[in-house]
């Protein structure tokens, strides 16, 4: 019994890496449907290894049970996407300021290879490549408080606007080249030490990727209903 329950968790958990990772790329995108048995037959499986993946992914708010319909990746309102970027300001000003007064030496090195890939990329104007630096590069600062409940909070909330932003990218303003320079000076400013620089561009990125998200939700939802007044 001890055995065949290891097994069991160790499909759970597989299944649940592969859908979370699905969400994080944008893979599957912000209010697509979760169908059980479609799952379980793509890996070949029962539907109860599925069900407990679902269930933990509802845990972590990726995902959402709607009665009589089904369980979809989850869209924020517009409400929630205040609430989550208000937390993100919270833990980011406050991974920048422990950061900064406890920059390592492999942490410096981390930062210099997260900035250079940064410049790398500033030419190549692709909006998935800009999403995928932004959160390594957050991912990476907020890893440096070596706080166990703000790396796993922040990861939570940061899931959710990744695979949201991935999902309205064309409705979104093209305003990458600004926030690659903000990334890029937040960084320099932690390397030297400027607490006060590095928290204000913080807040104000902070601040402009929020009315760009609320606006491009606010596009999206109109879309989707003009979309099912047509289909009437």
């Amino acid at each position: 019994m001890r055995e065949a329950k290891i097994v069991t968790d160790s499909i759970k958990d597989q299944i649940y890496q592969i859908l979370k990772e699905g969400i994080l790329t944008g893979e599957l995108r912000s209010g697509e449907q979760l169908v059980e048995q479609t799952i379980a037959a793509r890996f070949n499986t029962s539907r109860s290894p599925v069900r407990e993946a679902i269930k933990q992914l509802t845990g972590d708010g990726l995902v959402i049970n709607i009665t009589n319909k089904g369980t979809f990746v989850k869209t924020p309102t517009i409400a929630e996407l205040h609430d989550i970027q208000e937390m993100r300001q919270v833990l980011e000003v406050f991974a920048v300021k422990k950061t900064i007064q406890h920059l390592s030496d492999s942490a410096k090195s981390e930062l210099m290879r997260l900035r250079q890939r940064i410049i790398d990329s500033r030419d190549l104007h692709d909006p998935n490549l800009y999403l995928d630096l932004e959160r390594s590069t957050w991912i990476a600062i907020i890893r440096m408080t070596n706080n166990s409940y703000v790396i796993d909070t922040y990861c939570k909330l940061y899931a959710i606007v990744t695979n949201f932003s991935k999902s309205v990218i064309p409705h979104m303003e093209p305003s990458f080249e600004h926030s690659v320079e903000e990334r890029i000076a937040i960084i320099d400013a932690l390397l030297g030490g400027d607490t006060d620089t590095a928290v204000s561009i913080t807040e104000h990125h902070l601040q402009n990727t929020t009315h760009i998200l609320c606006k491009a939700l606010t596009h999206l939802q109109s879309a989707k209903k003009q979309e099912g007044a047509v289909s009437k």
